[in-house]
């Protein structure tokens, strides 16, 4: 760093010094260092917190080595007194080093050597790196399962300060699937980290872009079933859906807090797009109960479905997409159908259906993989000669296209569930 290892002997305020050369021309030439011998922690803690905020923005870069001039523009034109204030402070508690140069007959701050920068990121509120670093190591290796593992893959490429967040918050996800539980975004940011606003919105982004979180029952608003039916839900007062022209949405709580749901449901109709809901819910929600099913159906809505199917049992009519996803939703909905007890047939799903559409979509290769491991399974025999004409075909439709009046003529029979089984296939 320098010819001469000779530092001067302390100042009034402790601090050292030391001239670039020999002899007493050497200060002419230009160059000297400044600091004190031990920093002084406890001399922090007492900061004015501007003083502290200022330094969290200079700290946050890692860099312990930092020219004058770039902590003067993080700081901006507003805050110049400030920085000089707070460099001078830095120095005085011994947590800085000053590279300076001589400028005519003054010495002007060239460098800033942080000294002890992790005890100085903890005073001042900003993770240690190198713990950080520890801590990603040790979480990483904690297991997942393999939904949020996946998901874990990402978070180890992103700085400590953020993998170490982003893993804790897959973990906490982790109980919150294991305990059962369900709830908004900001019931979860409550849970995961002591505060409804505690998750960055940067966090949710990357968790939306790697899981589906309203699977895992975390939904950006209250979950509301949507359903339109004859039915009549007893709390502390009666709440009548009778009157409801269209559809209405019941919250968890409110299935859940209902002491008994009474009524007439010729039929349930569970429908999976949102558009053909709408239309079927204002055609046959007098007399049917007619349901939306929000895709992949969250633990929520099963059991708010489940309780509907085992007080008011009757002949369930499942329609989704006629595609793989769709058939794939048909059966979770179905086996919940069984779990009550309540028969059900898939409803516009079949070959004549499929037929039926003006229009259809090529089959991706994961729908291909998909169809081939159904045609493995146990499928209804409709479903199952469905399959095998997409598998053929490589089209595959949407629910919208569906004529009504071909789903109102296939919802009168209620077939049962009939299974391809080994000789369907």
């Amino acid at each position: 760093m320098s010819v001469s290892t000779e530092w001067s002997r302390a100042d009034a305020d402790g601090v050292r010094t030391l001239t670039i050369g020999f002899g007493a021309r050497a200060s002419l030439r230009g160059q000297r260092f400044r600091r004190k011998d031990q920093p002084e922690p406890e001399t922090v803690r007492a900061w004015p917190g501007e003083w502290r905020e200022l330094l969290r923005e200079w700290l946050k870069s890692d860099s312990e080595r930092s020219r004058w001039t770039t902590l003067l523009g993080l700081s901006g034109p507003l805050r110049v007194g400030l920085a000089e204030e707070l460099l001078a402070a830095l120095l005085s508690a011994g947590f800085v080093e000053l590279d300076e140069r001589r400028d005519g007959a003054r010495w002007k701050v060239a460098w800033v050597r942080f000294i002890s920068t992790d005890v100085l990121r903890t005073l001042v509120g900003l993770p240690d790196i190198g713990s950080l670093e520890r801590e990603v190591h040790r979480i990483k290796v904690l297991p997942l399962p393999s939904l949020l593992a996946v998901a874990a893959a990402g978070a180890s490429d992103c700085a400590p300060a953020i993998a170490v967040r982003r893993f804790r918050l897959l973990h906490r996800l982790d109980e919150w699937i294991r305990n059962g539980q369900r709830g908004t975004r900001r019931d979860f940011a409550l849970f995961a980290t002591g505060e409804t606003k505690g998750v960055a919105d940067s966090d949710w982004i990357w968790l939306d872009s790697v899981i589906t979180l309203e699977d895992l029952g975390v939904e950006r608003h209250v979950p509301l079933i949507l359903l339109r039916a004859p039915i009549t839900l007893e709390h502390e007062s009666r709440m009548e859906l009778q009157g409801v022209r269209d559809c209405v949405g019941l919250s968890p709580m409110t299935m859940e807090n209902a002491v008994s749901v009474k009524g007439n449901v010729g039929a349930w109709r569970l429908v999976e797009n949102r558009t053909l809901f709408d239309r079927l819910a204002r055609r046959h929600g007098a007399t049917d109960g007619v349901v939306w099913v929000p895709g992949y159906p969250p633990q929520w809505w099963r059991k708010a479905m489940m309780r509907l199917l085992r007080e008011l049992p009757s002949h369930a009519h499942i329609a989704c997409d006629p595609d793989p996803s769709g058939f794939r939703i048909a059966l979770l909905v179905g086996q919940l159908c069984e779990d009550a007890n309540v028969p059900w047939s898939s409803w516009g799903m079949d070959v004549s259906a499929l037929e039926s559409l003006p229009a259809y979509l090529p089959l991706s290769e994961e729908d291909e993989r998909m169809l081939r491991q159904l045609l493995r399974e146990d499928l209804p025999v409709e479903l199952h000669e469905a399959a095998n004409w997409m598998l053929e075909r490589r089209l595959k439709g949407e629910q919208e296209g569906l004529p009504l009046a071909l789903l109102d003529e296939t919802a009168h029979g209620e077939r049962s569930t009939g299974r391809a089984g080994n000789n369907g296939r």
